[in-house]
């Protein structure tokens, strides 16, 4: 699904998670925390695929229900599912409900998700390396908040960004999905 995905080849991939989903709610061990945190990726990934398709409500729809289960994953689990944290995952959803929302042009509430996904990130990088997560979430956090027209916002945001990926550029400089990150983020910056 995620390789059909990234190649835009939405009604195949909606058809592999869809699959996937049901090959895992079949499995002996369905209703294990983390068989049902597995299961949140496909739904979350087919909102997502309904968001690329011009769908923001139907989006919205789907990854309001799987915030809910990840928040409550989240609570039964005390915060870590196969030792990797929830916030992470928690993150990811707060990621999608901000674009749906700003493809609603609800401005206010994309921030609102794309500031959660900051602290959720934030929170996962004490435990795990998700520093790229989190650069990515405040680059669309500064992006919402300029949109708004909130300028001291958007640059804190796209600072704090910067701050993450220098370091992780300067490591790895033929990491590109790092160098595109850092460019966009400098592009962003510049342009103010």
């Amino acid at each position: 699904g995620d390789i059909l995905f990234s190649h835009s080849k939405c009604a195949e991939a909606r058809a592999a998670y869809s699959e996937a989903a049901s090959l895992m709610r079949r499995l002996p061990d369905a209703q294990s925390l983390s068989m049902q945190s597995y299961m949140t990726v496909t739904d979350s990934m087919q909102g997502d695929i309904l968001l690329a398709e011009g769908k923001p409500k139907e989006a919205l729809d789907i990854q309001k229900i799987v915030l809910a289960r990840r928040l409550e994953l989240n609570r039964l689990s005390g915060g870590f599912i196969d030792s990797q944290p929830l916030t992470y995952n928690i993150g990811n959803v707060q990621v999608s409900l901000a674009q749906a929302y700003a493809a609603l042009n609800q401005l206010d509430l994309a921030i609102e998700h794309a500031r959660d996904a900051v602290k959720n990130y934030e929170a996962a990088v004490r435990t795990n390396p998700y520093q790229r997560e989190l650069a990515a979430a405040l680059l669309l956090q500064g992006d919402l908040e300029a949109r708004q027209g909130y300028r001291v916002q958007a640059l804190q945001a796209w600072q704090g960004a910067k701050s993450l990926m220098e370091p992780l550029a300067a490591k790895d400089p033929a990491a590109l999905p790092r160098q595109k990150l850092l460019r966009e983020i400098r592009s962003r910056l510049s342009s103010r």
